[in-house]
């Protein structure tokens, strides 16, 4: 679906995007994945935290488009569905991350899922490539939101 079709179906509300927001969004972007990547954590988590990490570039992505992802039912579908629109992603690679939403949903309200290291770690592999394909994407579409020094700094684990 267009993004001017979620923001007539009340999913979307118009901002004005800024360099402060998105250095937060990026920030939270990398904690998601150092997350994800932590060997101490379970299998299980770490998927979930590789989905955030994609769900967390969507949400950046339609900021840098001038967006806010509003909270209602099956937002978080509309926020994956966005990917398409925004950082150009094909359908193919749209449907694993719905798939992963699936998973996450289904780890949450009905703790039903079980991970393989092979899973977990193309989970993680498609998120980080999915946040390399944003930074080039909002470099060409946004360039004034890039801030190189969160981009380039350690993440701190809080």
């Amino acid at each position: 679906m267009k993004l001017y079709k979620m923001e007539e179906r009340g999913y979307l509300a118009r901002i004005t995007p800024s360099r402060d927001d998105m250095a937060h969004l990026v920030t939270a972007i990398q904690r998601r994945l150092m997350d994800a990547g932590n060997p101490s954590v379970t299998k299980e988590n770490r998927l979930q935290q590789a989905y955030q990490a994609v769900l967390q570039v969507a949400i950046a992505a339609l900021h840098a488009k001038g967006y806010r992802l509003k909270s209602k039912p099956a937002h978080h579908v509309m926020a994956i569905e966005s990917l398409e629109h925004t950082v150009g992603v094909d359908r193919r690679l749209r449907d694993y991350y719905q798939s992963l939403r699936k998973r996450r949903h289904h780890a949450i309200y009905d703790a039903l899922i079980s991970v393989s290291k092979q899973d977990l770690e193309e989970a993680i592999d498609r998120a980080e490539g999915l946040f390399a394909a944003f930074r080039k994407w909002l470099e060409k579409e946004q360039p004034e939101l890039v801030d190189d020094s969160i981009w380039q700094r350690p993440v701190d684990p809080g």
